[in-house]
């Protein structure tokens, strides 16, 4: 059983990309759309409606995002979304990060345990809203079985998707969701962590039998 940790006594670094209406999306998803519903001039309070998809900004994938038996996301309970975990750093990397590329910044890094979140910097946040950002850097098969090995029960990136976002297969995806490994897509501001060890949460809303959710992504460095 995966045991989190309590977060160090101090402030923590926001990894969330802002939410609002017309953000950038992955190209198959719906747009998000955030609508005044009541106002203080004509009701005396103020309520919004809100569209998006359940994979909107920053979120977390639940494995049956990709399988049809697959866990939903109200079925974990909140501490599997606190734990240490370990970024790694992948910002020189080829834009397919492979195994080799995978092995070496887990070393470089320090190593990851069983039980951690893999964090991958590819530095792509940068690029979020731009024309080109779905040309980001991707997992390869081979490097999504190197975290596996690992036994990590989470892997995050600051890119729009751990698959290439581009030619419409996706292998990693049920790869580490069939292994009940949670995937954490468009994350933020990884450089105020820096490469190595650090404490995050990355908590969904409750939706019931839904397929992942726009989560508030933090971190606190150790």
């Amino acid at each position: 059983m995966i045991q989190a940790q309590r977060p160090p006594a101090s402030d923590p670094i926001d990894l969330t990309q802002p939410m609002g209406s017309g953000m950038p999306a992955y190209p198959a998803d719906p747009p998000v759309e955030i609508v005044a519903y009541r106002s203080h001039d004509t009701d005396g309070y103020a309520a919004t409606q809100l569209r998006l998809g359940t994979h909107s900004g920053t979120h977390v994938d639940a494995p049956s995002h990709f399988l049809v038996d697959g866990a939903t996301i109200d079925s974990y309970p909140p501490a599997r979304f606190f734990g240490a975990g370990v970024v790694l750093d992948l910002r020189a990397g080829p834009r397919e990060l492979d195994e080799a590329t995978m092995r070496a910044a887990a070393t470089a890094a320090g190593g990851l345990e069983t039980g951690d979140f893999a964090v991958l910097w590819t530095g792509w946040d940068t690029h979020f809203g731009d024309d080109f950002m779905v040309e980001h850097p991707f997992l390869t098969p081979d490097a999504a079985q190197v975290l596996l090995e690992t036994g990590v029960s989470l892997v995050a990136t600051d890119a729009l998707n751990v698959d290439s976002s581009e030619g419409g297969e996706f292998p990693v995806h049920p790869l580490l969701l069939g292994a009940d490994v949670l995937i954490v897509e468009n994350l933020r501001g990884l450089a105020a962590l820096g490469s190595g060890r650090a404490f995050f949460a990355f908590v969904p809303l409750r939706l019931k039998g839904l397929d992942g959710s726009p989560i508030r992504a933090l971190s606190w460095k150790v």
